[in-house]
């Protein structure tokens, strides 16, 4: 908004040739945005004259008459505002031709201040005025973690009612170099935090939810893969079993129970050599089979005894 005294009087922008504005501290958003303005071709053949200034230092030197115009880019309702009109008895100035000249620009949209809204009692202003709006880019440091990105969000949303239904902005200007953040896309479709924002702040805060979704796949699958794997090395164990009994089967003839094998005299032996090379072939790959029962009795990945299942 431009303030002026109220005893000055700008109908249109043809009576601001030549008038002296401050635009705010040097490298603030409101000199910023004042930049931008005063390059538009219809303003630069006003020929005005900008200058910086503190914001409370502006106001006085419009009131004292040593700048014609002071600019702010500020909340109507904040404070500071009302303020400065009521103590140094100023007016926001409107002119006529201001929005054809506002609806060039789509970072910029019209809205009023009604009459009265600073002072009911001498009417300040003393009718609605159209002043131009820019929407306010909300930025915040990578460092800080989604929770605490999403308590401010949710507090935005209590001060400003009409904040969720903004956004995302009309315009995707800002977005080319500064995207929306994937928590505020998501806290703008929902209109409220997401459950585990609202519920599991810390694990938000180390990794996004739709990664956690991401993790708990991943677990699953390997949970299940190393099923499949510790099934396949039982299911092994038990076959190799199943074929040395089978080999130790008909290698005694007759054949024998153990229980008739612990009875047998201690000098009993296989007599024939190929039979007798034969059982020491099949004690090797016994004792082979219980190395590797051994080695996998206190393996993670199949704890022995579930074999049992295949026999």
């Amino acid at each position: 908004m431009l303030l002026t005294r109220r005893s000055r009087s700008f109908g249109s922008f043809d009576d601001l040739k030549g008038a002296s504005i401050g635009i705010g501290p040097e490298g603030s958003g409101t000199a910023y945005l004042m930049q931008q303005l005063l390059e538009n071709s219809n303003l630069k053949d006003l020929d005005l004259k900008p200058s910086n200034h503190p914001a409370a230092t502006q106001v006085e030197l419009v009131h004292d008459g040593e700048l014609d115009l002071a600019a702010y880019v500020i909340n109507e309702n904040a404070p500071a505002v009302r303020e400065y009109i009521k103590r140094y008895d100023l007016e926001i100035v409107s002119p006529a031709d201001e929005e054809g000249l506002l609806a060039r620009d789509k970072w910029l949209r019209l809205g009023k201040i009604p009459a009265g809204f600073f002072d009911v009692n001498r009417p300040s202003p003393a009718t609605d005025k159209v002043v131009p709006q820019v929407d306010t880019l909300v930025m915040t440091n990578a460092c800080v973690g989604r929770a605490e990105r999403i308590a401010f969000l949710v507090l935005l949303a209590d001060e400003f009612p009409s904040f969720v239904r903004m956004n995302p902005p009309p315009s995707t200007a800002f977005q080319d170099t500064a995207p929306l953040a994937d928590e505020a896309r998501e806290f703008f479709a929902n209109g409220q935090p997401a459950l585990p924002d609202r519920y599991f702040p810390r694990l938000v805060n180390l990794m996004s939810p739709a990664y956690w979704i991401y993790l708990a796949m991943a677990v699953t699958i390997l949970l299940n893969a190393i099923e499949v794997y510790s099934r396949f090395r039982l299911w092994r164990i038990d076959t190799n079993r199943q074929l040395l009994e089978s080999r130790l089967r008909r290698l005694v003839q007759p054949p024998l129970s153990r229980e008739q094998v612990k009875t047998l005299p201690g000098d009993a032996a296989l007599q024939p050599p190929e039979d007798r090379r034969t059982a020491e072939t099949l004690m090797k790959d016994f004792e082979a089979l219980r190395a590797r029962c051994q080695a996998q009795l206190q393996s993670y990945v199949t704890p022995m005894g579930r074999e049992m299942y295949y026999r």
